[in-house]
């Protein structure tokens, strides 16, 4: 798998959103170039989800050497990056940490 200090040094990440790489990417502020099979509804709602709250792009078929190029270039435009490096560090990220808390705060509770 991949570090932390691997995503660190990526300007972004070309992938499929699967949660795995989503999570890595928000973690670290990697805006993410997406694409997904069609059919996986779970990817499409991810990609879809990311896109609206300006921490992606989706790649839109047909894919070609142009349309990714043209894709990344509008990925590191300055005015396009930093919004989204904004966007996804201004969201809560204590998510795991508070559902720890609550399963043990529950636990200790008893039935």
């Amino acid at each position: 798998g991949f570090r932390s200090e691997d995503f660190q040094s990526c300007a972004a990440v070309i992938c499929r959103p699967g949660i795995g790489t989503v999570t890595d990417c928000l973690a670290n502020l990697v805006p993410m170039l997406m694409f997904y099979e069609y059919e996986n509804s779970e990817m499409q709602h991810i990609a879809q989800r990311l896109q609206l709250l300006n921490m992606g792009r989706i790649l839109v078929p047909p894919y070609s050497a142009a349309s990714l190029q043209t894709a990344l270039e509008d990925l590191f435009d300055p005015m396009v990056a930093g919004p989204m490096q904004t966007a996804m560090a201004s969201r809560r990220r204590q998510g795991l940490a508070e559902a720890a808390a609550l399963i043990q705060q529950r636990l200790l509770e008893g039935p």
